[in-house]
C-alpha cells in the first residue's frame, strides 16, 4: 500500500524541544518518536509501518532538516516586524529573566526569543539613504550597525508569554542563532568593569557587536540575507511530499 507524508521544510522550535527531551530513549524508540513529531503522523499508526518505510523518512528527515544556526537581527512573522534587542539596551528585568531561562536553554528556549525579539516601533528600512547606503556596503562586503536603525517596542513580561507562544513555530536553526550571538555578545558586555563610564560602555559594548556581526557574516547566510532583504519573512510551508511504498 502506498503511502503520502508530509516531509517539512524545517524543525519548528517547540519540535526541537520535544525532540530533545527524548533523548533517554533507546535509538528504534527515539527515531519513531522523531518521525512523529515532524510528520505529524502518530506513533501507534508509524510502528504499524514496515522498517524498510520508517528508514526513507528518517533519512528524507535527516536530508532536508537544517539545524545550522543562523543569525536574523529582524524577520517578519504574522505581518509583524520583530527586532533582536540592542544588549547594551536591556534592562535589569530582561538580564534577570534571561539568566533564570538560561539554566534550562532548549526548555525555554521560546521563552528567551520572546525577551530577545520583540515588535519594531519605528525603523529606517523604507528611507531612500538607507537602502542605497547598504547596497554599497553588501557590494563591498561590510555590514552596519543595524540596531541602530530601528527601535522594538518596551519589555513587558505578559507580552513576553503571549509572544513566547507564537515564536514556538519558528525555525529552531533561527532560534539557536540568536541564542548563540546573544551568549557571544552578553558575556563580553558582562566583563565590562565599573569604572567605565557610560560613554566608554557603549563604545566598548559596540566594537564586541560589530566584530560579532561581521564574523557571523564570514560563517553563515543569515546577517547577509538580511543585509539584502531586511523584511525576513519564514514561510511557514507545509513541506514536501514524499511517496512511500
Amino acid at each position: 500500500m502506498k503511502k503520502t507524508i508530509t516531509v517539512p521544510d524545517y524543525m519548528t522550535v517547540e519540535q526541537y524541544q520535544i525532540v530533545h527531551n527524548s533523548e533517554h530513549l533507546t535509538e528504534l524508540h527515539k527515531t519513531v518518536k522523531i518521525i512523529s513529531v515532524l510528520t505529524g503522523i502518530s506513533e501507534a499508526e508509524l510502528k504499524t509501518w514496515g522498517v524498510k518505510s520508517l528508514g526513507t523518512i528518517y533519512r528524507d528527515l535527516n536530508k532536508k532538516i537544517d539545524l545550522n544556526e543562523e543569525f536574523h537581527p529582524i524577520f517578519k512573522y504574522e505581518d509583524k516586524l520583530y527586532g533582536f534587542q540592542n544588549v547594551d539596551k536591556m534592562t535589569l528585568g530582561e538580564y534577570v529573566d534571561l539568566e533564570r531561562l538560561s539554566k534550562d536553554p532548549n526548555k525555554n528556549l521560546h521563552e528567551i526569543m520572546a525577551i530577545l525579539y520583540r515588535e519594531i516601533d519605528k525603523h529606517n528600512f523604507n528611507h531612500f539613504v538607507w537602502k542605497q547606503a547598504q547596497k554599497i556596503l553588501v557590494n563591498n562586503k561590510k555590514t552596519t550597525n543595524i540596531f541602530k536603525q530601528y527601535k522594538i517596542k518596551k519589555y513587558d513580561v505578559n507580552e513576553r508569554h503571549a509572544s513566547a507562544e507564537m515564536f514556538k513555530q519558528l525555525p529552531v536553526q533561527y532560534a539557536l542563532g540568536a541564542l548563540a550571538f546573544f551568549l557571544g555578545i552578553a558575556s563580553g558586555f558582562l566583563t565590562i568593569t565599573a569604572p567605565y563610564s557610560t560613554e566608554k560602555m557603549k563604545r566598548t559594548n559596540n566594537r564586541i557587536a560589530m566584530s560579532t556581526l561581521n564574523h557571523l557574516v564570514n560563517i553563515g547566510d543569515g546577517l547577509r540575507q538580511f543585509i539584502n532583504s531586511p523584511n525576513q519573512i519564514f514561510s511557514l510551508s507545509q513541506g514536501t511530499k514524499v511517496s512511500l511504498t
